[in-house]
């Protein structure tokens, strides 16, 4: 491994976990839409979008703790682009 690399094992697991849960969840509500069981279907298939939603934003959070000690510019630029999708995001909720 590269000595200047920093640490991003948290970060690739945050993200490989969240991806895994909307698949999953994604995949099940499709198995019990095929079966007739409509509302367990539209549950999971809420639960596996926000996990898919979340998904990038929890990345983003745990790469700020990672890489603050070793590189706070990058770390702040975690923050920056964490705070450019919170505010897409209260404009798209405004402007429905």
């Amino acid at each position: 491994m590269n000595d200047q690399r920093p640490p991003v094992a948290a970060t690739a697991s945050v993200l490989t976990l969240g991806t895994v849960a909307s698949v999953v969840a994604l995949a099940a509500a499709f198995v019990s839409g095929l079966i007739g069981a409509a509302s367990l279907s539209t549950l999971l298939s809420t639960v596996g979008v926000v996990a898919l939603l979340a998904t990038p934003v929890a990345g983003l959070v745990v790469t700020f703790f990672e890489l603050r000690p070793s590189q706070p510019r990058a770390a702040q630029m975690a923050l920056v682009v964490l705070a450019v999708l919170a505010l897409s995001t209260v404009i798209a909720v405004l402007t429905r």
